[in-house]
């Protein structure tokens, strides 16, 4: 963007002072007239990492702490979030197999719950945000991590072994090997640090059977 140098006014403190309850990543921009003054100083608070890029590759990293910036002209400037972000909410289906009366039947079964995220990789989600203008929130990605949520719950569900008219009694159990699946892995830079299953939600005609009684028997005859 072309400035009027005759009338710009420098920059001289780089800070985010982040009050938003669900930014990931904040694109630190001067206004029109403003550019950042070598020399600049940057303030990178808790819980916050701060990177420059140049020619669009990251250049430096910046931990907590003060710093005395010497940014070349195509510099920008990304503050990202480090802290946990709890309480995110995730709706998901899988496939899995369930047998009675010698019978295979597909059976969809939906899910909800919570998770916990954090930026774990910041280059990988700088990378992520080339499409994206402005600041990125948890929301941007929250549906990219559920369709990573269906996927690691029905491969989840599948080794569990476990009757699906018994999740339920096993919701904790299932909740762990979830969190130890998807969070030994990074998603966009992003990690899932803590996960819990709510409730399980079955299809219309096992809960028939299981109301009609039917359900303990096929619980005592499942294979898979």
């Amino acid at each position: 963007m072309y400035h009027n140098t005759s009338k710009e006014e420098y920059i001289e403190i780089v800070e985010w002072l982040d009050n938003t309850p669900d930014t990931l990543v904040h694109r630190f921009e001067g206004k029109f007239n403003r550019v950042i003054k070598n020399g600049a100083q940057l303030i990178v608070r808790p819980s916050q990492i701060a990177v420059t890029l140049n020619d669009g590759k990251t250049d430096k990293i910046f931990e907590p702490g003060h710093y005395e910036l010497e940014p070349p002209s195509k510099c920008e400037i990304f503050f990202i979030s480090t802290k946990v972000f709890s309480a995110m909410k995730w709706n998901a289906s899988a496939n899995v197999p369930f047998y009675y009366g010698g019978a295979y039947h597909p059976t969809n079964i939906r899910a909800n719950g919570t998770y916990s995220l954090q930026v774990a990789d910041a280059t990988q989600i700088l990378q992520k945000l080339s499409c994206i203008a402005g600041d990125y929130k948890t929301g941007h990605i929250a549906f990219e991590l559920s369709k990573i949520i269906s996927a690691n719950l029905a491969a989840t569900l599948g080794a569990c072994g476990k009757n699906p008219l018994d999740y339920t009694s096993s919701i904790n159990e299932i909740s762990q090997a979830m969190e130890q699946r998807i969070g030994a892995e990074s998603f966009y830079g992003i990690k899932i640090v803590k996960f819990q299953i709510t409730n399980f939600n079955l299809p219309y005609d096992l809960g028939k059977q299981i109301d009609s009684g039917i359900g303990a028997i096929v619980g005592s005859n499942v294979r898979y």
